[in-house]
């Protein structure tokens, strides 16, 4: 296991919890399966599951956002834009290389280290003032 949920502090938006909390597992369920030396399709099928999320998970709070007015919008879809850059660039070296170590590497060096500063940051002030819209 790479992330424990109780990194990730609750927001104000029950759905935003819910999204998050997946995530960590998938994002756990592939690490593992890497640390674990799973086959490459099972590791392939578990990225897919995870970016599926990823982006599922970025589109709801930029829709809630965009929807509500939110103040800080622009910014928080901007962080969220770079993340799915980095992503569909590890997407592409991997497909071409087959290299499980580079989303191991992207999961322990970029993307666990931007949640645990997002989720409580950004996510926290937006869940507040979603929460009162929705």
């Amino acid at each position: 296991m790479l992330l424990s949920k109780e990194r990730i502090p609750q927001v104000a938006l029950m759905e935003m919890n819910d999204i998050h909390f997946e995530e960590i597992d998938l994002l756990n369920n592939l690490y593992d399966a890497i640390k674990n030396g799973e086959p490459i399709e099972r590791v392939k099928e578990l990225f897919e599951e995870f970016l599926a999320d990823v982006v599922y998970h970025l589109e709801f709070e930029n829709n809630a956002m965009k929807e509500t007015g939110f103040f800080a919008y622009p910014m928080h879809r901007q962080e969220h834009e770079m993340r799915l850059s980095e992503l569909r660039n590890l997407k592409e070296s991997f497909y071409a290389t087959n290299n499980k170590d580079l989303i191991a590497n992207y999961l322990e060096q970029k993307f666990v280290p931007w949640l645990v500063v997002h989720v409580p940051t950004m996510d926290t002030v937006t869940a507040q003032y979603l929460a009162d819209y929705l």
